[in-house]
């Protein structure tokens, strides 16, 4: 999972406190962000292992920044997470947002016309790698992958353009298997409901 800010500028200015000499004189960044509001953008709803990455990320990343600001979190679910992408691109270039960019959403003006250059984001890091993995329970239809094979197990997914239907359809190509993608849900809590609903 990377984070992504738009105004680079504010950031390095926050976070480096240069001194240009030694005891009195030296001099200091401003607070860029004294009294302002950072919004950690995530690109899903509360429920899933995004929201809680950005919950972490709020928690710990204050008292790293110079001028201490406050950080909430703001969901923006939407076509598995290129919303959130395309908000982080047109409206969010103050320096104040932190967004998590899924990293299916960096792919998607490749796959479909998309309103925002992922060229343009600056990297400040990275949580924690994640793996794709589709989960189906013990109770579906078929769980081994000769069953998967000749048996449609329904997989719930954000949007096409997202991991969660772009590897159980890379699966099905490679392996053979039946998974039938449904499109639509808003983030990892609402899949996992869907799942443990049958």
């Amino acid at each position: 999972m990377r984070i992504y800010l738009t105004a680079l500028a504010g950031l390095s200015m926050a976070l480096a406190a240069v001194p240009t000499g030694g005891g009195a004189s030296a001099q200091q960044a401003q607070p860029f962000f004294a009294g302002k509001t950072i919004r950690v953008v995530t690109p899903t709803g509360p429920g899933g292992t995004v929201a809680l990455y950005s919950q972490l990320v709020t928690r710990y990343l204050r008292p790293h920044i110079v001028g201490g600001p406050a950080l909430v979190v703001q969901f923006m679910p939407g076509a598995g997470g290129v919303a959130a992408a395309t908000y982080m691109m047109s409206a969010a270039k103050d320096g104040t947002f932190i967004g998590q960019i899924h990293s299916s959403s960096v792919h998607a003006p490749l796959l479909e016309a998309a309103s925002f250059d992922p060229t343009q984001f600056n990297w400040l890091g990275s949580i924690t790698p994640m793996y794709g993995v589709v989960s189906i329970l013990n109770t579906a239809p078929a769980i081994t992958l000769e069953q998967l094979r000749t048996v449609s197990v329904p997989l719930a997914a954000s949007s096409r353009t997202n991991e969660s239907s772009i590897i159980p359809e890379l699966i099905n190509k490679l392996l053979g298997t039946k998974f039938k993608v449904v499109l639509g849900y808003r983030g990892g809590g609402d899949m996992f409901l869907a799942m443990e609903n049958g």
